[in-house]
């Protein structure tokens, strides 16, 4: 069954120019959508939406909310700006507001 859910998300891979190499994306789920909505500033949205959008091939995520700090600690704010709004972009949720 987890097969058929990841199945129905909108994902691209994409190539950002501030990373080396292509990597996945997929939209929001609404969990995803809710978290990127009760973070606190912009920057932590963003953070938020790598976490519960950047996939493998297959759908799932790479990231869990642990991964958090590491995110902000270890990845370029212009990177995590990029990669965010992507993600924003593909959901497709009436995100003006958040950037």
């Amino acid at each position: 069954m987890k097969n058929l859910l990841l199945k129905n998300y909108k994902k691209d891979k994409v190539k950002f120019t501030t990373l080396p190499e292509e990597i996945y994306i997929r939209e929001l789920s609404y969990r995803g959508y809710l978290e990127v909505m009760r973070a606190n500033t912009p920057a932590d949205k963003f953070v938020a939406a790598i976490i519960f959008g950047v996939c493998n091939e297959d759908g799932s995520l790479c990231f869990t909310s642990d991964d958090c700090d590491e995110i902000s600690n270890s990845m370029p704010f212009e990177t995590i700006i990029e990669v965010g709004n992507a993600i924003l972009d593909l959901s497709n949720k009436g995100f003006d507001t958040v950037k």
